[in-house]
């Protein structure tokens, strides 16, 4: 190799120019507060016992779901990924997971909580 083509090389300009920091400081956070409600069951289980007063059995459903489908729709995501990029994919994950999070808080059941927070959350 010439070393003009190698001194181009060592010269390339900064593609980000700074923004990759934000990027993941951004895709950080939004991990951390995705995952921690994911992974939270136990304590909203509580919360979700004491609003609804329904059964154990039928509460845990809004944490076995989120949790279940969180992981059976991982194929769905390949196939969204493949199909279209992975930046829609994540802008429609993002929607399900608004969506879901922000119907919670307005439901007056806890069927309707499996269908928002157990099912638009785990999509």
């Amino acid at each position: 190799m010439s070393s003009e083509i190698q001194s181009k090389r060592l010269k390339r300009p900064d593609i980000d120019r700074g923004w990759a920091w934000v990027v993941m400081t951004a895709t950080y956070l939004g991990m951390i507060v995705y995952c921690t409600t994911l992974y939270m069951g136990g304590v909203f289980y509580i919360a979700l016992l004491d609003r609804y007063k329904e059964g154990e059995a039928k509460t845990s459903l809004v944490g076995a779901i989120s949790s279940g489908l969180l992981c059976f729709s991982a194929p769905l995501g390949g196939v969204l990924n493949n199909r279209f990029s992975c930046r829609f994919s994540i802008v429609i994950g993002g929607i399900f997971t608004t969506a879901g999070f922000a119907l919670s808080a307005f439901v007056p059941t806890l069927d309707w909580m499996i269908v928002t927070s157990g099912a638009l959350v785990g999509k």
